[in-house]
Order: C-alpha cells, then sequence, then structure tokens
C-alpha cells in the first residue's frame, strides 16, 4: 500500500470506517494504546524509543514528553514529513521496509501500532526480527495489532481504504514468531472493548485484558540474552 497518498486524509479515512461503531472516539483508540505502551517501559522517562510505522506521527504526539528519546521510521516519506511537522521533538527516517536505519541495540524499546497487518506475511519474522536488533538487551519489543477474532474489527477494517492489503494475524501467531526469533512474551492482552470514552469502561477493560475479543491487542516481548551480547561482554 503507497501510504503517500493518505497523508492529508489518513484521519478522516479512519473516522470514516469507525463510523459503524457509533461514537467511536478515534483519538481514545490511540490515547489507551498510548498509554499501554508507556506502562509496559516502566521506567519510562529513561527510555530510548523507536516507532516502527510511524506514519503521520499520530501515536507520538502522546509519547513525545513522556520518553527521554523518541524516533520514527517509515517507507511513506511524505507521511514522515507530515509527522515532522506535527512533531518537531521527534527524529524521523525513511527507510526501505526491510532494513531498520539504525544500529544493533540502539533503543531501549521499539513498538510497531497496527503496522504488521500491512507486511507481507512472509516478511512477518525479519521484520519482528529488526525490531529486535535495533532494540538493546533487556529492552521491550511491542507490537499492537487489530484482533481478528472481534467481528467489528473485522468489519472496520474492511471498510478503510487503505487497509485493502491487510492481513489480520492471530495473537498466538505473532506470539510464536516472537519465540522463534529469541524473544520472550512479557505480555499479552486484548485492548479497546469500548472504543467511548469514560472511567467506568477503561476499568472494566483492565479486568477483561485476558479475553481475546478485544478489538485490539498487544503482545509485549523482552529481548533475551544471546550470544552477541555474551561475546561483547567477554572482548578485552
Amino acid at each position: 500500500m503507497d501510504f503517500d497518498q493518505y497523508k492529508d486524509e489518513y484521519r478522516a479515512h479512519v473516522r470514516k470506517s469507525l463510523a459503524i461503531a457509533p461514537a467511536a472516539d478515534s483519538d481514545l483508540i490511540l490515547q489507551v494504546k498510548a498509554n499501554h505502551f508507556i506502562s509496559l517501559l516502566g521506567n519510562a522517562k529513561e527510555a530510548r524509543v523507536l516507532d516502527v510505522g510511524c506514519g503521520i506521527g499520530l501515536m507520538d504526539r502522546f509519547w513525545t514528553d513522556r520518553v527521554r528519546a523518541l524516533c520514527g521510521i517509515d517507507v511513506s516519506e511524505e507521511s514522515l514529513a507530515a509527522a515532522a511537522k506535527t512533531n518537531p521533538g521527534v527524529e524521523y527516517k525513511h527507510y526501505d521496509g526491510k532494513i531498520f536505519p539504525y544500529e544493533d541495540a540502539t533503543f531501549d524499546a521499539a513498538v510497531a501500532v497496527c503496522v504488521m497487518h500491512h507486511v507481507p506475511p512472509a516478511l512477518w519474522r525479519d521484520f519482528l526480527s529488526e525490531m529486535k536488533r535495533v532494540t538493546r538487551t533487556g529492552g521491550l519489543v511491542a507490537v499492537f495489532e487489530h484482533n481478528p477474532y472481534n467481528p467489528l474489527t473485522r468489519a472496520v477494517v474492511s471498510r478503510c481504504e487503505f487497509d485493502r492489503d491487510a492481513v489480520l494475524l492471530r495473537p498466538s501467531t505473532l506470539k510464536k514468531m516472537g519465540r522463534d526469533a529469541g524473544l520472550e512474551v512479557v505480555d499479552s492482552r486484548s485492548l479497546l472493548y469500548f472504543p467511548w470514552r469514560g472511567s467506568i469502561f477503561r476499568r472494566i477493560e483492565s479486568l477483561l485484558g485476558w479475553l481475546p475479543l478485544g478489538g485490539q491487542y498487544c503482545c509485549a516481548f523482552r529481548v533475551a540474552r544471546d550470544t552477541r551480547d555474551k561475546y561483547t561482554e567477554e572482548k578485552p
């Protein structure tokens, strides 16, 4: 999917696809995911974070002042230009969709929010491996995705013009790929049962995370120690 053409109308397309869920709040949907990621980080103020597939930077505005440093990468250069205007404190870089433009272990955390369903399934494992590569040992790799078990989510995705290429992946598939990549699962839960504002909805959702029926879900992994780290420590 060529996202350059959606840089000015991205939010409008999202809101249009959400019209089947009356009064659904698209900003709240972003905020819930942003807050959950911050809670996973722990000491967020000390974290250097990479937003993979950042698009026009909608998520970044919820993170800029809550982490030590924030960087974003995307395959759409025009989307990155729009993101830079909105979030001048974030470092944005273009990449080719395969190799992230950063050295090994550059970040404390890497996060991809509703990105993997646009990645060809044959490249899913490579995508996770790149997230792991740029994250330090002990760091966090977090992936948020649409929940294919939620019928409303499937309907929303089918209505969204830039989701024409979407291939939804199950949480179990994502967790297995993460483990195969040498990542340790530290959190897996459903989110966004209720896309409306209200503290009662958030309290109920906090109790339902184990039930795999939310509109979206998050799988979070810890980067395990590997032979590269051992080699590095043993060098004179």
